[in-house]
């Protein structure tokens, strides 16, 4: 037999609480979700159909633009990309800072690159 103290069965009682209580949100954002010309009979709603937009991401040519690799440092990027035209301050947790560059925007985590994003289609 399981060794159940009376706060895992609240916990467990909280949890299915909130799974039934979230049921109905749920389905409306399943309705969102669905893929083109699919039909799904809802409890709460009408049959509802959907259409689906492509976007040719996938066609996107990959970009030419040098730029800093993940896990580069920040004096690493001064060094080979030179100042930024401005330095945001890090915002949130963990903090993450932000510099603007001509071309691309570069993102650090903790004084490391975590992520580069070019600007326009150059």
């Amino acid at each position: 037999m399981l060794n159940m103290n009376k706060l895992t069965i609240k916990i467990i009682c909280a949890a299915i609480a909130v799974l039934i209580a979230s049921y109905t949100a749920a389905e409306v954002s399943l309705d969102e979700l669905m893929s083109d010309g699919v039909e799904y009979e809802s409890k709460t709603r009408k049959t509802v159909s959907t259409k689906a937009i492509n976007i040719p991401l996938k066609d996107k040519p990959k970009s030419t633009i040098k730029r800093p690799l993940r896990e580069n440092t920040q004096s690493m990027v001064l060094t080979n990309f030179g100042e930024p035209l401005k330095k945001h301050a890090a915002k949130g947790k963990p903090p993450i800072t932000r510099w603007d560059y001509p071309k691309f925007t570069v993102y650090f985590e903790s004084g490391y690159v975590i992520h580069s994003v070019v600007k326009s289609n150059e």
